[in-house]
């Protein structure tokens, strides 16, 4: 995920949250596909970022006008979104989430793992650990 400022307003923008209308309004308004923006975006290059980025403001504002994204991209064209760059670039940093941040990882040897069924049973007493084994059989 990256975080950037715009406008005076912090964004985000997780590559893995893309919609197919916002992928399909991407390549519209730039000519290129998602893939093809993403792999710029991978190397560096201003228009792939940018393309991202603006997927971000326009998600926001979309939000916050209350309309579909499609029409809030039409409203602010990727060709008329004239961000000054140098601060732009200047203000992305890479956010790190947690592979999965509502479950705690366990291991399939850890007792209350869902691989596992069975609670741990307390040791079996014997002589061994110090305690008296009493054997039990039913009587008729």
């Amino acid at each position: 995920m990256i975080r950037f400022t715009y406008d005076s307003e912090t964004y985000e923008y997780d590559d893995d949250t893309l919609l197919l209308s916002e992928a399909m309004e991407l390549q519209k308004q730039t000519g290129k596909t998602s893939g093809q923006l993403e792999t710029l975006a991978k190397d560096g290059d201003v228009m792939g970022l940018a393309a991202f980025m603006w997927v971000a403001v326009v998600r926001v504002d979309a939000q916050k006008t209350g309309t579909a994204f499609r029409d809030a991209a039409r409203a602010m064209p990727f060709a008329d979104w004239d961000p000054n760059i140098k601060e732009l670039m200047g203000s992305i940093s890479r956010v790190e989430e947690p592979e999965n941040p509502t479950q705690p990882t366990l291991s399939p040897a850890d007792p209350t793992s869902p691989g596992t069924s069975e609670q741990p049973q307390p040791p079996t007493p014997s002589a061994e650990n110090g305690t008296a084994s009493l054997a039990c059989s039913p009587t008729t």
